[in-house]
């Protein structure tokens, strides 16, 4: 019979999204010695969800354990939401916290590909920034737990209310969060490149820092290597996908979606248009710069 998942809670992959966190978890999952939540994503710290208490978030994501496992969950937007690390530290000021860091515009354009790609979002790119800049100007920033449940809700319907593509960026300004209250050998961070250039040395990093004591060899040849967002080729279908899909039931979705693009044809992501990426340089400069003194890191490539 499994362990009471009360006691602890080992480790949480904080974000950022779309910079490997679904291959550190699902690497991670793979070990015997881990037991990851199910789903691994369950968006508990920064929903309403966390009013129903931590033996309710325990038994839904954790009743799967066993005895001796090494508990971990990954919300990728865990490391944004302003309110979150406190609620974390309240119950598991113990646990390890690993964020892994991508370049924030090629994050941002990652981001807007998978939601347009699969019809959740309209807007180009270019259209989708300055929507979330605007929106950043007149001080929606989510630090009000009312807003964040509202853009939450439509997610889970497979609507986008707010694209919060450019806001998942500012990394120096959310660490800063986790380290006013976590001790920072309680925090690893690791950089999408190392990750694409050294997954071996990266992945058995993280395994050692959560406690894992013989890493899986890591095989990159594996399907959890390709998260890559592709979609329908065609416009008509990807619009009907935006105005219809959510009367797909969710567990349908991904079934649906992977059958329409394999029926029509896959688009593949195109490159970011250049003035995007020089707006996004300019409002992540700041940033970036704090987050090289924090890290100890040449970050000079995210600037280029």
């Amino acid at each position: 019979m499994g362990a009471s998942p009360l006691d602890r809670l080992d480790f949480m992959i904080l974000g950022a999204g779309k910079s490997g966190t679904t291959t550190l978890a699902d690497y991670l999952a793979l070990h015997e010695e881990v037991c990851m939540s199910v789903p691994k994503e369950p968006w508990f710290f920064d929903t309403s969800d966390f009013r129903n208490g931590i033996g309710w978030y325990a038994k839904r994501y954790f009743s799967n354990c066993a005895a001796g496992q090494i508990r971990g969950e990954a919300s990728s937007q865990s490391l944004f939401v302003p309110y979150v690390p406190r609620r974390i530290w309240e119950y598991f000021p113990h646990v390890r916290l690993v964020a892994i860091l991508r370049d924030p515009a090629e994050r941002a354009y990652a981001d807007w590909w998978m939601k347009y790609a699969s019809g959740e979002e309209d807007k180009d790119f270019e259209s989708a920034v300055a929507q979330d800049i605007a929106r950043m100007e007149r001080g929606v920033d989510f630090s009000d737990e009312k807003d964040w449940q509202i853009h939450i809700d439509h997610l889970r319907r497979g609507q986008v209310r707010h694209g919060v593509y450019v806001d998942y960026g500012f990394y120096a300004q959310q660490l800063e969060r986790y380290l006013e209250i976590f001790r920072g050998d309680r925090i690893k961070v690791l950089l999408f490149d190392d990750l694409v250039t050294d997954p071996e040395s990266a992945l058995s990093s993280v395994a050692r820092f959560v406690g894992v004591s013989s890493p899986l060899p890591v095989q990159p040849e594996s399907p959890i290597w390709s998260n890559a967002a592709v979609g329908p080729k065609l416009a008509r279908l990807r619009r009907l996908n935006h105005r219809y899909g959510r009367l797909i039931p969710p567990f349908l979705r991904s079934t649906v979606r992977t059958t329409a693009s394999n029926l029509f044809g896959r688009e593949k992501k195109p490159p970011m248009p250049e003035q995007v990426r020089k707006l996004l340089i300019a409002r992540y400069s700041e940033d970036i710069a704090r987050l090289e003194a924090l890290l100890g890191r040449d970050l000079t490539e995210w600037k280029k």
